[in-house]
């Protein structure tokens, strides 16, 4: 069965429900309950007794008749049954799905774990190959992409419980994954926490362990996100404590967080480079990295053309660049949830597969002396600590501004500070430009270094 026949399927299941809860609240049936309640009980009655008389009083006879060394036994293993750790991991990005492989490998080795994939991604390609990997006892798709645009159309003023409802049904596959979860990872984005609370909602004890979905997690105020999703959590707002149900913040690089103070710790993730079991499964769901001829490389910002884009002006500051190092020395990946291709009607190359995550170049060192453009992507951070630092890094975070806000996607200056201290304490490896004007001598000066075959560790 292929994503669009699972998609058809999802939507025929939610019809279904819709018309079962229409039948359920009808007068008619809930006269027929009253009516039938006496006899279902007496039934459910009558088969209770006639269990017990055939199992006997207190212990079954087979328990009975073990030694009572062995009944211990059998009691230990139930409680080490019962401490066993049962995990759900909910995805949305490829990044997101390196992240929790990452996880799985070297965290929570041993244990049962699930995945759960949101269709932020385009999951066709990639989702056989994760199921063979055998990682995860289950891996399930969920359909959420037209529920959460409807939302974000949406006054949130008149958010009701109904429309949560829809949003919980849409997210979580309850039909195909268990009830069973003592554990969940996850990025802190709408999707993923509209799942949490499903859980919540059937009255499981949860723990939340949030990991890392891109380079705002460095400076993010969790609490006040959780904030801005408040009305995704309508039904049970007051249940809702961060400090009683987050048990960690996982990040890659914890030595860069900058965020507000939190009730919980902030744990480090293993290097993706530690552990070599790591690489393996990337490469067994990724595939090998495509050869690039191009020296420098633009990554696109995300939601380009979709209702929550940000409308940053990154293409005015591509041109700017392409008149100074020419558009054959530039290739343009675009963002993989971007709708609008800007690039291709201006002249530009694209990279055709956008699902294919950067880290994996880095990681295989093949990439070679390049430099990597990008607004505010989390590449920024991964790329250096992965890579053997010849690849050269711009940031356009000081410089785009958003044609709808009219704000820069600033990083804090403590973020930047850090970052700058630590990678470029051998060489300049990370660039920074405060202006267009800063940019532009940035761009000249690499170019002419990779000119001259400096750009790159000798």
């Amino acid at each position: 069965m292929d994503i669009e026949e699972q998609r058809e399927l999802v939507i025929k299941n939610k019809r279904l429900k819709k018309a079962l809860k229409k039948i359920r609240n009808s007068q008619s049936y809930r006269i027929g309950r009253m009516i039938t309640w006496l006899p279902r009980k007496t039934h459910r009655w009558l088969g209770g007794v006639k269990r017990r008389q055939k199992d006997g009083a207190g212990k079954p006879a087979a328990e009975a008749a073990l030694p009572e060394n062995i009944q211990g036994e059998t009691q230990k293993t139930d409680s080490a049954v019962k401490d066993r750790r049962t995990l759900l991991f909910v995805c949305g990005t490829v990044y997101q799905l390196m992240v929790a492989i990452n996880i799985r490998l070297t965290l929570c080795e041993g244990e049962t774990a699930d995945l759960l994939l949101y269709d932020a991604t385009d999951w066709s390609l990639l989702l056989p190959r994760i199921r063979e990997l055998a990682l995860f006892r289950r891996v399930e798709l969920c359909f959420v992409k037209e529920e959460l645009i409807r939302l974000v159309q949406m006054d949130v003023r008149t958010y009701s419980p109904d429309d949560s409802e829809a949003l919980f049904s849409s997210v979580f596959c309850e039909d195909t994954l268990s009830l069973e979860y003592t554990d969940v990872y996850l990025p802190l984005s709408l999707e993923p926490a509209a799942v949490y609370e499903h859980l919540l909602s059937k009255g499981l004890k949860v723990k939340a362990h949030i990991f890392e979905e891109g380079i705002g997690a460095y400076w993010m105020n969790i609490k006040q996100r959780l904030n801005a999703y408040r009305f995704v959590y309508s039904r049970h707002e007051r249940s809702l404590h961060i400090d009683r149900h987050i048990s960690e913040l996982l990040l890659l690089f914890p030595q860069f967080y900058v965020g507000t103070p939190l009730p919980f710790p902030v744990n480090p993730v293993p290097s993706m480079k530690a552990d070599p079991r790591v690489y393996d499964a990337f490469q067994k769901v990724f595939g090998k990295p495509p050869a690039l001829s191009e020296p420098f490389i633009f990554l696109e910002q995300a939601h380009v053309g979709s209702p929550v884009n940000y409308n940053w002006d990154d293409f005015y500051v591509v041109e700017q660049i392409a008149k100074i190092i020419g558009k054959d020395n530039l290739i343009v990946k675009m963002h993989p949830r971007s709708i609008v291709d800007r690039f291709t009607p201006a002249g530009y190359r694209l990279m055709q597969d956008r699902v294919y995550p950067w880290e994996m170049y880095f990681s295989s060192g093949n990439l070679g002396a390049k430099v990597l453009i990008t607004v505010s992507s989390g590449v920024a951070l991964t790329s250096l600590m992965l890579s053997d630092r010849q690849i050269r890094i711009v940031c356009l975070a000081n410089v785009v501004r958003s044609s709808k806000s009219g704000n820069r996607e600033t990083w804090p200056a403590k973020f930047q500070e850090l970052l700058l201290k630590d990678c470029n304490k051998d060489e300049k490896v990370l660039f920074l430009p405060k202006n267009e004007e800063a940019l532009n001598e940035t761009v000249r000066y690499l170019l002419g270094a990779i000119d001259k075959g400096q750009c790159g560790r000798t």
